[in-house]
């Protein structure tokens, strides 16, 4: 598999599973997000290796939540609000084949579900 095919299959396979919170898969900027009138959530994708087709492609993703109305005001201060790249927690994967792929999804749902999921619930929560 070749890294394009690679990061497209695992984006369409989050976008499916978070469907339900609202996000969605950019082919073209390699993220997931989702978009509220007070927050703009991604999931980055990433590789900072050469990919070998097959053999070896890194993928290193990162967890972000931007103020967007801190960003529509242009005030000086940070819009971010929560970052979590999980390659500086150990988490580095290799999505070469179908069988790392899918290890990778799993452990990539767990890894959302941990630190992203509770940040969103929290947020949206607190604007109904």
């Amino acid at each position: 598999m070749k890294a394009e095919k690679a990061f497209t299959v695992i984006g369409k396979k989050l976008e499916k599973e978070y469907k339900k919170l609202g996000f969605k898969y950019s082919k073209k900027n390699k993220f997931l997000k989702k978009r509220t009138n007070k927050f703009d959530y991604y999931i980055f994708f990433s590789s900072f290796f050469e990919n070998i087709p097959n053999t070896y492609i890194g993928l290193h993703i990162a967890l972000l939540i931007n103020d967007r109305v801190l960003l529509r005001a242009n005030i000086n201060s940070r819009s971010e609000l929560f970052r979590m790249n999980l390659w500086e927690i150990g988490n580095h994967y290799n999505i070469a084949n179908k069988t790392l792929l899918n290890n990778t999804f799993i452990d990539l749902k767990d890894k959302i579900d941990k630190y992203l999921t509770p940040q969103i619930k929290k947020l949206e929560g607190e604007n109904r």
